[in-house]
């Protein structure tokens, strides 16, 4: 019996250890894969409770709040004993930008989410010639999109990407060759299709529908 209740006692302490005391509490926050967005700024929407008992610590109300910086990809939240929370983003990437109206440019990723505004133009982002106050959203991202899914060497000869519906994504080459993209699907298969065209050398290439393409010496409506 004593054998029994010292057991008990130590069951107990170790449950309160655990569960109630300042052994086990949280008193670090490790942050991982931040780049343009500040590792302070993750820290301060994740609300890790300091203090609080590391296995009390709601790891998925932590993800909620960190998911709400809009130039994230994904959040990981995991705890490590006996003291911190760790927690690993993944940022966004740069994928277009958007003239705006008052001047400046609007970063987008692939997804046509905006990743923030700068006053000059960055170099290697294909620009997307929408208002971005009018413009259908999923044509937005359409745009997006196929701006993301073009080669270096590709990207490198656009002048412009636009949309006026998700189906029907434009891009104009640096030459004054438009390219008839269609929607933002089998971009990798169109890109390399459009590559084996531009050989040829057109005014218009649609390559909308990639195994049936077709080429144009002048542009019609």
């Amino acid at each position: 019996m004593l054998v029994a209740v010292l057991l008990v006692g130590a069951l107990a302490t170790a449950g309160w250890a655990v569960y109630f005391s300042r052994w086990f509490a949280v008193t670090s926050v490790v942050i991982t894969g931040t780049h343009r967005v500040s590792a302070e700024r993750v820290r301060e929407a994740a609300q890790v409770p300091i203090g609080r008992p590391i296995v009390r610590v709601d790891t998925a109300a932590i993800r909620r709040h960190v998911e709400g910086i809009s130039q994230l990809a994904s959040v990981t939240v995991t705890t490590q004993w006996p003291n911190t929370v760790r927690i690993v983003v993944v940022e966004r990437t740069p994928a277009a930008v958007v003239g705006l109206l008052g001047g400046g440019y609007r970063i987008l990723d692939r997804d046509g989410v905006t990743l923030g505004e700068v006053p000059d133009r960055p170099a290697g982002l294909p620009l997307l010639t929408m208002d971005v106050t009018t413009a259908d959203p999923a044509a937005l991202q359409a745009a997006a999109t196929v701006a993301s899914s073009l080669s270096p060497a590709l990207a490198a000869k656009v002048r412009t990407v636009s949309a006026v519906t998700a189906n029907s994504v434009v891009i104009v080459l640096k030459s004054g060759s438009i390219v008839r993209w269609g929607d933002s699907s089998q971009g990798a298969i169109k890109a390399e299709v459009l590559a084996a065209l531009m050989k040829r050398g057109a005014v218009v290439y649609d390559v909308s529908a990639p195994y049936a393409p077709t080429t144009a010496k002048t542009v019609t409506p």
